[in-house]
C-alpha cells in the first residue's frame, strides 16, 4: 500500500522556484536540499519564468497606456 502524497504549500513552491531561477545552484542540489524530486524543481522554475515573461508584457502594455494623455 502506497503512502499518502505530500501536500506542498504555495509559499514552499515559490521559495524553491525562486532559488532555481537564481541559477546559482543545480536543480539536483536544490532538490536534495528541499527534499523533492528534480522534475518538480524544473517544473516550478518553468512556471516562474512564464510568470516573469507574462508580467513583463503586462507591465509594458499598461505602462505605455498610462503615459498616454488625451487633450481636452
Amino acid at each position: 500500500m502506497a503512502g499518502k502524497r505530500r501536500v506542498l504549500r504555495a509559499a514552499f513552491k515559490a521559495k524553491v522556484a525562486l532559488a532555481a531561477a537564481k541559477g546559482d545552484r543545480t536543480t539536483a542540489h536544490l532538490a536534495s536540499q528541499f527534499g523533492i524530486h528534480t522534475s518538480q524543481v524544473t517544473a516550478w522554475k518553468m512556471e516562474v519564468e512564464w510568470l516573469k515573461k507574462s508580467c513583463r508584457g503586462r507591465l509594458r502594455s499598461s505602462g505605455s497606456a498610462s503615459t498616454q494623455t488625451t487633450s481636452t
